[in-house]
């Protein structure tokens, strides 16, 4: 039997198409709407990964994005490279959130609390205990697994052991955890959680209605194209691409880069500095614009820099519209899931290796046109069957309904 009441969803870094990054939460926002759910989104006024952050007056402020209601917090502006400052706005988003009139909205009948912040964990389990609602931990990143592998930290340095305490609380006392990777079961139990409470709900994409006509950025016609569309940071590896550019010989072959990130300036003097001359960047297009840009490109390229935490497995969002727009792909990512190789949708090169990864792209060149579409509709049957937003909301709900 369905349970009443709203769904809210915690996320201090929760964006839509209108705002940038983050979009998991506006689209299973939008999914659970459209089933007949009312939903409320809970996420701070400024985040660094946005692209446009509201501009609200007063404490909290509401907002209707495409339907689904949002409740901004009000919080400090900080540069990313401050990481006091970044620390002391997860905390402050933790502290508004306790002093919200909650008796002027509908109750919940479950509330999502998701990471990367494990802090509001505690909100949602006092919030969930006030209401008799259920509480569902979302990981989109392991923390803070990712402060020692990514950030070099120590197990024993005391912001680590911070995090660890929300970690082992979120799996304690959440009914379920929702884990974007498929291969990190594991991670989870050494943590304290229990195998029933886990479930694996990945990224996904939202199959709208298609634009009739592709984007024109300035690609060109009469050129094989290697595309990557997405933020242009370090994780990205895109010096990958522009070594397979430098070493290539093919006239025909173009490679292109559509987005921005702090990496773009380097990217582009490097590529001045050495004379590469078959590469060029693009703007980035909005967030319904990337699959028309993406239908242009002969065969769409994604690497990431390995860490140990791929040995749960990815669940890139940019894969998954390489899937949607038809296109075969090129994976350069050490993962321990292979989803290209499982979708049959293109080639997976599983080291950073320049040669095997350009050894790739003239196969994948050198196929017949048909045969390169073929495996452009295998991976899109995948993303449609495994991660249309449609389907992963549902799985959603019946975790909430149950």
């Amino acid at each position: 039997m369905e349970k009443k009441g709203d769904i809210w969803i915690i996320s201090h870094f929760a964006g839509s198409p209108r705002h940038g990054m983050v979009f998991r939460p506006y689209y299973l926002a939008k999914e659970f709407s459209a089933k007949g759910e009312e939903v409320k989104v809970f996420a701070s006024d400024h985040s660094h990964v946005r692209n446009i952050n509201p501009n609200i007056k007063g404490f909290y402020q509401s907002e209707i994005v495409d339907g689904v209601e949002y409740i901004w917090f009000k919080n400090i502006r900080y540069n990313p490279a401050n990481l006091i400052l970044r620390m002391l706005s997860l905390i402050v988003f933790c502290f508004s959130l306790l002093f919200f009139s909650y008796w002027k909205i509908n109750a919940p009948k479950a509330i999502v609390v998701s990471s990367p912040s494990l802090l509001p964990i505690v909100n949602g389990w006092l919030l969930a205990k006030l209401f008799k609602a259920k509480l569902i931990f979302e990981v989109r990143d392991i923390w803070p697994e990712s402060l020692i592998q990514l950030g070099n930290m120590s197990p024993r340095h005391p912001v680590v052991q911070f995090f660890s305490f929300f970690e082992k609380f979120a799996y304690k006392h959440c009914d379920y955890c929702v884990a974007l990777m498929p291969t990190a079961l594991a991670h989870f139990q050494a943590k304290g959680l229990s195998e029933s409470k886990y479930r694996h709900i990945p990224n996904g994409v939202v199959f709208d209605k298609e634009d009739s006509e592709d984007l024109n950025i300035g690609l060109p016609k009469d050129k094989f194209i290697v595309g990557f569309a997405g933020a242009i940071g370090k994780a990205n590896n895109l010096d990958l691409l522009l070594d397979m550019a430098k070493l290539s010989q093919d006239e025909e072959l173009f490679f292109a880069i559509v987005g921005k990130g702090e990496e773009k300036e380097r990217l582009l003097q490097r590529i001045d500095s050495e004379g590469i001359k078959n590469i060029q960047f693009f703007d980035p297009v909005p967030k319904d614009k990337v699959i028309s840009v993406l239908r242009q490109f002969d065969l769409c390229f994604i690497s990431l820099v390995y860490t140990p935490l791929f040995d749960y497995g990815v669940s890139p969002n940019k894969l998954f519209d390489y899937m949607a727009a038809k296109r075969p792909i090129l994976y350069c990512v050490k993962s321990g899931n292979t989803p290209v190789a499982d979708a049959a949708c293109g080639i997976e090169v599983r080291d950073a290796s320049v040669a095997k990864a350009f050894e790739a792209i003239v196969k994948l060149k050198n196929l017949e046109v048909k045969e390169r579409e073929q495996l452009g509709l295998n991976g899109y049957e995948y993303v449609k069957q495994n991660h249309d937003y449609d389907k992963l909301s549902q799985q959603f709900l019946e975790l909430i309904n149950e």
